[in-house]
């Protein structure tokens, strides 16, 4: 088998559908591939939808468990999976059929890259924007592909299935692609990147967790994102020199976007927990510059704390807290 496609479900009932009708509208023998999806313990009719489906499409196999977070359900995926290659797909979100056809052919090539990342859409309520990440067809390390493109999301890359050596971070629902990227693509040797546009990723399923602005979930966010840097700090030591860069490079984004959302969204107190913490990691101020401009700017105000405390408690003023 060639490919698997890994898909999380949770309370999506109204929206897997159309991913599922993606996937099998492509010109594509059923042989060829696999959908693997784990049900996370939603409370709405998405397991009925997707048996209704299963009946359709025998390489449909469905697992469900226990609501453990999408960290768990791709990590039950990936151990169910046969395919050569794996295409983790959000339910909320869909695939391009034209492409699903066209890439197929070379999952079978033996001299076929460790990944393929490919272009994607962002639907949005105001309408459909092109990402355009690749603008030509070419092989680097995973080295080389974070320094120059630092992409790290999972539905636009197929990845070589016994490349994939560490699993997701059980319970984590954010930056776990990240890590997970850093793990598994960070070591390869050979990358692919395609001009094609393969996925279109759904920013409009009101359900979604990423548009959860409840005090537990962002508590979960700002937690799951210090969990994650804490890794990488402790991995970072065992790592070869030019991985040991990038990985810093990442975690001075991310500490910098981290202070972007306690600074947007969060209450000053939360801001003064992470501070300390980054603090005690050697992480603050920030002394690194990344290779985004518009980063660096905010990382010169980040670093003066009083500025930074002030910005959040106008923040919070504004918006009634």
């Amino acid at each position: 088998m060639l490919l698997s496609f890994i898909i999380p479900l949770y309370n999506c009932e109204a929206l897997v559908g159309r991913c599922l009708d993606s996937i099998f509208s492509a010109d594509v023998d059923t042989g060829l591939f696999e959908v693997v999806i784990v049900d996370d313990g939603s409370r709405d009719q998405s397991v009925e939808v997707v048996r209704d489906y299963a009946e359709m499409h025998p390489n449909i196999s469905l697992i469900c468990q226990q609501n453990e977070g999408a960290s768990a359900a791709r990590n039950a995926g990936l151990r169910k999976a046969q395919g050569r290659y794996i295409w983790f797909v959000d339910a909320d979100d869909h695939i391009m059929p034209v492409f699903f056809g066209k890439v197929i052919r070379r999952l079978s090539d033996a001299e076929a890259p460790d990944v393929f990342c490919f272009n994607y859409q962002e639907v949005l309520s105001e309408g459909v924007l092109d990402r355009q990440l690749f603008d030509k067809e070419e092989t680097m390390s995973g080295v080389e592909y974070f320094h120059r493109f630092g992409n790290t999301y999972l539905w636009n890359k197929l990845m070589r299935h016994d490349k994939i050596r560490h699993e997701f971070l059980d319970g984590t629902k954010n930056l776990e692609d990240l890590y997970f990227c850093l793990q598994n693509i960070l070591p390869c040797d050979r990358i692919g990147t395609l001009n094609d546009y393969g996925y279109s990723y759904d920013h409009t399923n009101p359900n979604s967790t990423s548009l959860n602005k409840s005090a537990g979930n962002l508590q979960k966010l700002s937690d799951d994102t210090l969990t994650i840097q804490r890794h990488i700090l402790d991995d970072i030591p065992g790592l070869t020199d030019d991985c040991q860069g990038e990985c810093r490079e990442i975690v001075t984004q991310t500490v910098a976007g981290h202070l972007y959302s306690l600074l947007s969204f969060y209450p000053v107190q939360r801001l003064r927990e992470v501070l300390k913490i980054y603090r005690d990691w050697g992480l603050y101020p920030i002394r690194r510059k990344t290779r985004n401009k518009r980063m660096n700017h905010f990382i010169t105000l980040a670093n003066c704390q009083p500025l930074l405390l002030m910005a959040c408690w106008l923040k919070n003023i504004f918006r009634g807290r």
